[in-house]
């Protein structure tokens, strides 16, 4: 089912600077975060052509680069281009940059650049901090080990009872 969050809509100008937008996203908001584009040229919509392909480049915050087909990850729908923000392009807190490159056999467009800020998120998960994390890490880990035997005891019940029935069944034939 998901949680069908609704996409950012971003406007990106074409052959110009548009640099009105700052989009700020949580980090590692996986599959969560889709953008809406919309192209403008010298002011006025711009029409994506039929046949186009598109892709998304980010610059990231430790300055890595990503390249991403929107065929792989979203699609060009009419006069838009859907992309999902995937979890490498956020994978670093910092100011981003990302541009959308539409290809149309030979031609290219690259639109204007868009930063993007990535928030980091209150702890990562990397390290067990207190006590009490630690209390529930082990209680984590008994809840499985006591779920092993449960399942395995009810394995032992199932093949003794399947025992019974097939020993019942040949007793009646």
């Amino acid at each position: 089912m998901g949680f069908n969050m609704e996409p950012i809509n971003v406007t990106l100008g074409i052959r110009e600077d548009n640099t009105s937008q700052n989009i700020t996203i949580k980090r590692v908001a996986i599959g969560t975060v889709k953008l809406n584009i919309r192209f403008v040229l010298r002011g006025k919509a711009f029409a994506i052509p039929s046949g186009t392909t598109a892709k998304i480049r980010m610059l990231k915050a430790d300055r890595k680069q990503v390249l991403d087909d929107i065929d792989d990850n979203a699609a060009i729908v009419g006069n838009v281009v859907v992309a999902e923000l995937t979890e490498q392009m956020q994978a670093e807190p910092g100011i981003c940059y990302f541009e959308i490159i539409l290809f149309n056999g030979v031609e290219m467009l690259t639109s204007a650049t868009c930063p993007i800020t990535i928030v980091s998120s209150v702890h990562d998960d990397s390290q067990i901090e207190s006590l009490p994390e630690y209390t529930s890490l082990l209680n984590a880990l008994v809840r499985v080990e006591l779920s092993e035997s449960i399942a395995e005891s009810a394995y032992v019940t199932a093949m003794e009872a399947n025992t019974v029935l097939e020993q019942t069944s040949s007793e009646e034939s």
